[in-house]
Parts: C-alpha cells; structure tokens; sequence
C-alpha cells in the first residue's frame, strides 16, 4: 500500500506491507527546516512501526538537496542502523 502524507510544511511518501514501512521520500519546505517539523514526524512514524510490529526502511540520499553526512547524522540519532545501502529500525 502506498500513502502520501501532507502535513504544514512536510511532505512523505511512505509504501506499507504486512511486517515492513519503506519511507520513500521526506520532504520538508526550506522556510519550514530545523524547526523540528522533521523530526516529530519520524517520531510518529517509528511509534507507529513499534506499535505493529513492522521493520521502518529507509534509503537516505542527497538527491531532492539533502545533505547525506547530516541526513545520516539524523537518522542515526533517532535510532536507525545502517545495513548495506539501507537503514532500518528495526524493534
């Protein structure tokens, strides 16, 4: 299943199956970066993944104008491990 999610200065794309969530795309409008919008959605995205018992993919990249030292940097601290190309929080 494939959602797209829109929230005040913050768009995802998110594709779920049964046991996984692959974050496909996260998207947070220039006037809106490091005021956290970013980082309470991951917050609810992980809760969720813990609340059904699901692996929450990602593959960060540079590509829609991120940094890659910090989006790693990021996703580190919010408890993702790096495994091949991919980042999972697993629980």
């Amino acid at each position: 299943m494939k959602y797209i999610e829109f929230q005040y200065g913050l768009q995802a794309t998110i594709n779920e199956t049964d046991s996984e969530i692959y974050l496909c795309l996260i998207l947070v409008d220039e006037d809106k970066k490091n005021k956290g919008l970013g980082t309470a959605y991951m917050k609810e995205l992980i809760d969720y993944a813990v609340r059904y018992n699901k692996r929450l993919i990602l593959f960060p990249s540079s590509f829609f104008g991120g940094e890659l030292k910090r989006l790693k940097k990021f996703y580190t601290k919010l408890g993702f491990k790096q495994i091949g190309k991919q980042w999972e929080y697993a629980n």
